[in-house]
């Protein structure tokens, strides 16, 4: 049994965070979810996330620092969560990763009929811990 390993892109500008809608090509297709993707064999966590947010939005992003870990129940899937800053670029979704995105509120996020469970396990955890950081 071989654990998945992802990363999670947090961008967050004042109270809005970058969301995207899963394309219909991937798994979970029309899901809300912060951006992210598998760890390719010979990259950091790091190295991943800057990758995959310049896949699914063409943006130049830094990694800040990883701020959460889930590991699904199952054990098959464990996402580091970091926080990105973003020096460059104008999001543009890949059509084949990406259907939508949007600069959604934590109380937006929370209402949104299709978003990933584990996303709103991070706002929950975000939000207790008082992480204040603005990237």
């Amino acid at each position: 049994m071989n654990q998945k390993q992802g990363v999670v892109g947090v961008a967050r500008r004042d109270d809005l965070w970058l969301m995207i809608q899963r394309s219909d090509h991937v798994i979970a297709p029309r899901k809300w979810c912060f951006p992210g993707g598998g760890v390719e064999s010979g990259e950091s966590a790091s190295e991943a996330v800057v990758r995959e947010l310049r896949e699914e939005l063409s943006l130049e992003t830094e990694a800040i620092e990883r701020v959460w870990d889930w590991t699904r129940g199952d054990g098959l899937l464990s996402l580091e969560w970091w926080m990105v800053r973003i020096v460059g670029g104008t999001p543009t979704p890949d059509p084949a990763e990406v259907r939508d995105f949007r600069w959604m509120t934590s109380s937006e996020i929370r209402v949104q009929p299709d978003v990933l469970a584990n996303n709103i396990l991070f706002l929950d955890h975000f939000e207790r811990n008082g992480n204040d950081a603005q990237v």
